[in-house]
């Protein structure tokens, strides 16, 4: 469990610092994941800071504004034309908005609302819905869930085929809004659920950060680099006059980062400390950055992970900016953590490490990704190790076992991999050893 630093290819200079702001206004930046991803104490905090708000009772609070407006301006936010569709873009603004507040009323600057994947969690007995979650605002704040349900939450297959749609206003309109994707998660959950006034329950916003996440994926597989995101005729958004749909098309803009079945990969953003000052981003899972993540100078940003933070090709943090990586094996980041000196005996507590994969097992990549039909998997060893590799899809569901348990001797190989049945969309390709020590690569099939 430590920061890994690939060999020669970061032209790195930052300061490690364990800093104290007085903050005023926080960003909404952070990594999203799964609700079951969170640690108890990111999971505590975020319940206390829902309490805190004052939940739909007080007509000042933002959780009862939010909901006011969309149960008012329903027609304009749902279900309309090509000209005026802005539900993804809404959405996405509301549910940062909302996320920012919680920061502020807390001051607690590592506050994210997680998503709810409904396929991973599809019971009315699951987590979410006891005690320790979301249950408890059930009855202080009138929400009257349903207690059963017979609608189908497992939709995993329509994701896929939702992800699969070229056009913009198809995906949105139909394949996710008018969809099961959409509509299941509101009428399962039941009561204020089910009406317009359902942002007044914490489930609203759980669901919909697994809609914006569909969002995500699909503008990250179909997304042109050398094309302008025009997928917008609205310059403006209800409620938020000066907000161009547009401008939200990709979740970066916000510095939002959607982690996944164990891995957070953080690239293509810019440090601006614009509403805090020092961007938060935490995960207790694996935390790669790379690819275009600049910290310029005179900017702050800091990754914490209970696992591993992997740096690799494209993480810059300039001279003159700050940067902390921290990594606490209990989770419990708000005592002070326990360092050894001797790398060795720090390496012998961790149970799931494998020392010999820490130091021969040192970089893997994908080429060409994104890809249409073929891709190789690369990957370098600096002794013979047994390696299983396999293609598992965001839901941790295998697609391809490409090797079992083989033994690779000291040096670079290669394995190409050909997709070429399988549908477009994200993937993940684990190189695992035989102690479970695991490298990801996130592929992208086009």
């Amino acid at each position: 469990m430590k920061v890994k630093i690939f060999n020669n290819i970061l032209p790195l200079s930052f300061s490690l610092l364990c800093l104290l702001f007085t903050i005023s206004s926080l960003q909404a930046q952070g990594i999203r994941m799964h609700y079951e991803e969170m640690t108890d104490a990111e999971r505590d905090d975020l319940m206390a800071a829902y309490f805190t708000s004052g939940g739909p009772s007080g007509t000042s609070g933002l959780v009862a504004n939010i909901a006011n407006f969309h149960q008012a301006n329903f027609s304009t936010i749902h279900f309309n034309n090509i000209n005026d569709d802005v539900f993804f873009a809404w959405h996405r603004q509301a549910s940062q908005e909302l996320e920012r507040e919680l920061k502020n009323l807390s001051g607690n600057e590592w506050v994210v609302i997680p998503y709810w994947n409904w396929s991973l969690s599809p019971l009315k007995s699951d987590d979410l819905w006891q005690s320790n979650w979301i249950g408890p605002f059930n009855t202080p704040w009138n929400l009257n869930r349903l207690a059963s349900s017979g609608t189908n939450m497992n939709l995993a297959s329509q994701v896929a085929t939702a992800l699969t749609q070229t056009n913009f206003f198809q995906f949105s309109r139909f394949d996710v809004e008018g969809s099961a994707i959409h509509v299941n998660g509101h009428i399962w959950t039941g009561g204020t659920m089910s009406s317009g006034n359902s942002p007044k329950d914490p489930a609203f916003f759980f669901h919909h950060n697994m809609v914006d996440k569909i969002w995500a994926d699909w503008y990250a597989i179909h997304d042109d680099p050398n094309v302008a995101d025009n997928y917008y005729v609205q310059t403006s958004l209800p409620k938020y006059p000066t907000v161009d749909p547009d401008d939200l098309n990709d979740p970066r803009s916000l510095g939002i980062f959607y982690a996944d079945a164990g891995l957070a990969v953080l690239d293509k953003y810019t440090v601006s400390n614009t509403f805090t000052g020092s961007e938060k981003f935490g995960y207790q899972f694996e935390i790669e950055s790379g690819d275009d993540f600049l910290v310029p100078s005179g900017n702050d940003a800091e990754f914490r992970s209970c696992e591993n933070i992997v740096l690799k090709p494209g993480f810059l943090a300039t001279s003159g900016s700050k940067f902390l990586a921290r990594i606490d094996q209990d989770c419990a980041f708000n005592t002070a953590s326990v360092v050894s000196n001797d790398p060795a005996s720090t390496r012998k507590e961790e149970p799931t490490a494998n020392p010999l994969m820490e130091e021969s097992f040192f970089a893997a990549r994908s080429f060409p990704n994104p890809f249409d039909h073929t891709t190789t998997i690369q990957f370098s060893t600096k002794s013979d190790i047994a390696l299983s590799i396999e293609i598992v899809s965001l839901t941790g569901q295998r697609i391809a076992l490409l090797r079992e348990n083989e033994t690779f001797s000291a040096g670079v190989h290669q394995i190409e991999y050909d997709a070429s049945d399988l549908p477009k969309g994200l993937y993940l390709c684990n190189l695992r050893d035989a102690n479970g020590f695991t490298n990801h690569i996130k592929l992208l099939k086009q």
